[in-house]
């Protein structure tokens, strides 16, 4: 029988593998079930993002069974009663959806904010794992939107709407439980201007941005020891430039970032307090946001 999500498993060498931490340290498998009365194998699935109109979701990472295993008989993890949940069918498949006319989307990927309220979710987690057995059946009512759940997906969005003007104007995203439109999402370099009046108004923005890396910068010593990557302006003629700067988490390596290299980065954007800037004021105005995931980050 199936069984409730789990949140920790024993290695073949009876080490414990919390779901939150898997894959930091070297593991021996198979994974098998924490309860001393089962030995069925268990597999890992990463913890993500859910969206839907006015409602986001973090879903930890847990341990389900491998497919082909049941828990024994008097295991506490088995699964007992029944419950029917009616739910929406959906898929990943970006490209197909576009060329079937679709327009709407559930962006799954997360930015460095969501990626800190998932671990939060996730401590609490591993602190109140789950009890209630219930065994749940999957019936589908219709279908809902494509989701996006890689940065090569988002990435495919924005290709399709700057090709397509028509459809640009149509497609409509679902990000942090509200409606966006393809305009107010992604920009390039040469559209910051529009970026950098939002936040003047808005003070931080989600958004997808195309940027050229210009410096991989050295640890910042005046900025608590951050890296941040420099990207190409965009010149405004006689105003000042603008400048996108990208914030490092201290274990993401600058290695993801190469001068010259065209991206686009999913992230919160805001204008950074004067002494937090990186580029000198004479410059031109800056904007930035942070980078905890090299997920955050497609090459195009």
């Amino acid at each position: 029988m199936s069984g409730i999500k789990i949140t920790f498993a024993y290695d073949s060498n009876g080490v414990r593998v919390n779901a939150d931490s898997y894959g930091a340290f070297p593991i021996a498998h198979p994974l098998t079930c924490p309860d001393k009365n089962c030995e069925a194998y268990l597999k890992h699935v990463n913890g993500y993002k859910r969206e839907s109109y006015g409602k986001q979701q973090f879903i930890p990472a847990f341990y389900r069974l491998e497919k082909g295993f049941n828990h024994s008989q008097y295991c506490s993890y088995k699964s007992s009663g029944k419950d029917t949940i009616v739910a929406g069918e959906s898929g990943h498949e970006v490209k197909d959806a576009l060329a079937k006319g679709e327009l709407l989307f559930r962006i799954h990927v997360m930015d460095a904010e969501e990626r800190k309220k998932l671990k939060d979710k996730s401590g609490v987690f591993q602190q109140f794992p789950p009890s209630d057995t219930t065994a749940r059946k999957y019936r589908n009512r219709g279908r809902r939107s494509t989701y996006v759940r890689t940065m090569n997906s988002l990435l495919d969005i924005y290709n399709h709407g700057r090709k397509n003007p028509h459809d640009r104007a149509n497609i409509m995203l679902i990000i942090g439980g509200k409606l966006v439109k393809w305009v107010d999402f992604f920009y390039s370099t040469n559209h910051l201007g529009s970026l950098k009046t939002r936040l003047h108004r808005e003070g931080i923005v989600q958004a997808a941005v195309v940027v050229k890396v210009n410096v991989v910068g050295l640890p910042n010593q005046k900025l608590g020891g951050f890296r941040f990557i420099e990207c190409s302006p965009k010149t405004t003629g006689l105003g000042k430039h603008i400048y996108t700067t990208l914030k490092l988490a201290k274990r993401l390596p600058s290695s993801h970032f190469t001068f010259n290299q065209d991206i686009m980065v999913l992230g919160k954007f805001s204008i950074p307090a004067l002494s937090e800037r990186v580029t000198p004021t004479y410059l031109g105005n800056e904007i930035r946001t942070l980078i905890t995931h090299a997920q955050q980050v497609e090459e195009i």
